[in-house]
């Protein structure tokens, strides 16, 4: 049996160097763009399964001080599921798949955080392969709409995981 295994690339062009994410004050590079998403997404596939998200290795290229155009990093979600996953906002073209591989197929999101650009799924197994379509929202309205879930249900604030709130 092959162990299930998570891979994510995620690259745009890079922007110009008065975009708010070169500022250390406001985002830092692209762990807090681009990766923020593909984190979470991990954490929540990690609830789902039962293991919690750990960074095993993490290498950054750096631009300027506390400024990271691209790193890589090793995941992994207890002793069953390894990721890789890299993220680039110096790269050629935009880039923003993930995949999760194991014996019986793969599950391969097309555009994860950006499902208006491709709202597809693809699962892939031994018979074949189909494709889901879902909603074509930004992602934002989705992070939106849970934030609103918690604050109408008056659920605190988790100090300690302030990612998880």
């Amino acid at each position: 049996m092959q162990l299930p295994t998570s891979e994510s690339p995620r690259a745009i062009p890079s922007p110009p160097e008065t975009d708010p994410r070169w500022q250390y004050g406001l985002a830092g590079g692209p762990t807090t763009d681009l990766a923020c998403y593909l984190l979470d997404a991990l954490r929540h596939f990690g609830n789902w399964v039962g293991h919690e998200l750990e960074v095993v290795e993490a290498v950054k290229e750096l631009q300027a001080k506390n400024i990271d155009p691209a790193m890589d990093a090793l995941l992994q979600l207890g002793s069953d599921i390894a990721g890789r996953c890299r993220w680039d906002m110096n790269a050629t073209e935009r880039v923003m798949t993930w995949t999760i591989r194991g014996s019986a197929g793969a599950f391969i999101s097309l555009a994860l955080a950006v499902p208006h650009m491709d709202a597809r799924l693809r699962l892939e197994n031994p018979s074949g392969e189909q494709q889901e379509k879902f909603s074509e929202r930004t992602s934002c309205s989705f992070q939106l709409e849970r934030f609103a879930r918690l604050v109408v249900a008056g659920a605190p604030y988790q100090a300690q995981d302030p990612v998880g709130s």
